[in-house]
């Protein structure tokens, strides 16, 4: 067995790219320009080198302009299916362009014109937006049900933001959204807190449910105000969180969100939330302000992934043994636990934080009276700065560069001392410049930062499944 065997022992090789994903469809060029184009994109020259890249990039696009509930809910008698369409084709036209220096800016210059149809259009994947508590409780009734479930919400807060919306899939390859509480232009569609309850029970009767980052879904969950006092416990779900079994399959992997991992293992390639509300017009991370249709693709597919990930995956947590299953159960306690805020002492870290900052600029201006303008945030300058003074810190980084983190400088002056070696002065100063610049990104900076909104408090989040460095890493909440 080679190293690379010993080192990735549960390593799994990138699934290939799935172009027929959400759907497939034609391509023809188009000889005679048009006076109107369905969609008009432009990219930039070499980003579209293979036709893989082109079929990605169309269907990027497309994504954006096709109506999901009418073409891609097998409900709908206008659904693709598997037999190709003849009577819907979109018409596209591609702009290349190259950016050229005009004055102190870069600007793009079109350098040439593709025009396509896309037609004949087929897909084996559905995406219903669910419009009825009725036919909510008609997908969830079934025997020896196992469900993905997801949420949108308004932020990542538990105690100020609320669930928007939740996805479900019961089978591969087929999701739904249910809109519980959009913005009031979308009203109609909600259908409110009596589906959460309706959502709620399945995952209490489900045989297994998969979530990813399940802390967060959970949490947001529990934490919904309901004027029923309904409650919204999930003590004793059957749950499986598909992250930490991705994790299973390969710790050293160190990609952890939904949009890379279902890449690495479904072949699944699609946009970030981000870029969804970027196409609506929202620069808020809100999605009570989308339009259920227009987030029904990104919600419905989340729990598609979920669902798909989980079932790839399942076999490393069998793998894992008692291992996986004592880290499957921690998830559940792990998130009670930082439902716990801890209080901070934020005016003392205000204190701290601003004093750092004076310091720090008062070093810069005083090592920069001694070297001159060099830029001390940049690992390069730093090392060609020490050897120019004809030192080293005698460690590497991954790319061969010499090592010029706060460790590796003061054990280097540390060296210098012990030896009797004189050393330049502004060195005992930029040992002081790396300390305090730890402590203000990593430390004091962070914790201001992640400071809950209301009263000075902090949420730890532990995680389990995100990092190869160690078994257990905290942050702040991030979007999965």
């Amino acid at each position: 067995m080679s190293k690379k065997d010993l080192i990735y022992r549960h390593w799994v090789p990138a699934a290939p790219k799935r172009l027929s994903f959400p759907f497939a469809y034609q391509l023809d060029k188009i000889d005679e320009p048009l006076d109107n184009y369905d969609i008009t994109f432009e990219v930039l020259v070499g980003n579209i080198t293979t036709r893989e890249d082109l079929v990605l990039t169309i269907t990027r696009e497309l994504i954006k302009y096709i109506d999901f509930d009418k073409y891609m809910n097998r409900e709908s008698p206008y659904y693709f299916g598997a037999v190709p369409t003849s009577d819907f084709s979109v018409t596209i036209k591609i702009i290349q362009y190259k950016l050229i220096q005009v004055k102190n800016k870069k600007v793009p210059e079109p350098v040439s014109e593709t025009c396509l149809r896309a037609y004949n259009f087929t897909t084996e994947y559905s995406y219903g937006l669910i419009k009825s508590l009725n036919e909510l409780k008609e997908i969830l009734d079934r025997p020896n049900l196992k469900m993905a479930f997801d949420t949108e919400t308004t932020g990542l807060n538990p105690e100020i933001d609320y669930i928007v919306g939740a996805s479900i899939c019961v089978e591969p390859k087929v999701g739904y959204y249910i809109p519980i509480a959009h913005n009031e232009q979308f009203a109609e569609y909600n259908l409110g807190l009596d589906a959460l309850r309706i959502i709620h029970q399945a995952l209490l009767r489900a045989d297994l449910v998969y979530m990813f980052n399940s802390r967060f879904d959970v949490r947001m969950l529990e934490y919904t105000d309901d004027p029923t006092e309904y409650n919204y416990s999930l003590d004793g779900i059957k749950l499986m969180d598909a992250q930490l079994n991705a994790h299973f399959a390969d710790p050293e992997y160190r990609e952890h969100k939904l949009k890379e991992l279902e890449k690495h293992f479904l072949g699944y390639y699609r946009d970030e939330l981000e870029d969804v509300l970027k196409a609506s017009g929202i620069k808020e991370v809100n999605f009570s302000l989308i339009d259920p249709k227009v987030g029904l693709f990104y919600a419905a597919q989340d729990a598609i992934s979920t669902f798909e990930l989980g079932e790839a995956t399942y076999k490393y947590y069998q793998e894992f043994g008692i291992a996986g299953q004592i880290d499957q159960m921690l998830l559940f306690i792990l998130m009670r636990l930082e439902n716990h805020a801890m209080r901070i002492d934020k005016q003392f870290l205000l204190e701290q934080y601003q004093y750092i900052t004076t310091r720090l600029k008062e070093l810069d201006d005083e090592i920069k009276s001694y070297i001159g303008d060099v830029n001390l945030n940049s690992p390069i300058q730093k090392a060609a700065l020490l050897k120019s003074f004809g030192l080293d810190t005698g460690e590497k980084t991954e790319t061969g560069n010499m090592a010029t983190g706060t460790k590796q400088i003061t054990a280097m002056i540390e060296q210098l001392k012990e030896e009797g070696r004189d050393y330049p002065k502004w060195l005992d100063l930029f040992a002081e410049r790396a300390t305090l610049d730890k402590l203000s990104n990593t430390f004091f900076g962070s914790l201001l930062e992640q400071l809950e909104d209301n009263d000075g408090r902090i949420r730890i989040n532990y995680r389990l499944g995100v990092t190869a460095t160690g078994r257990l890493s905290s942050g702040k909440e991030e979007r999965e």
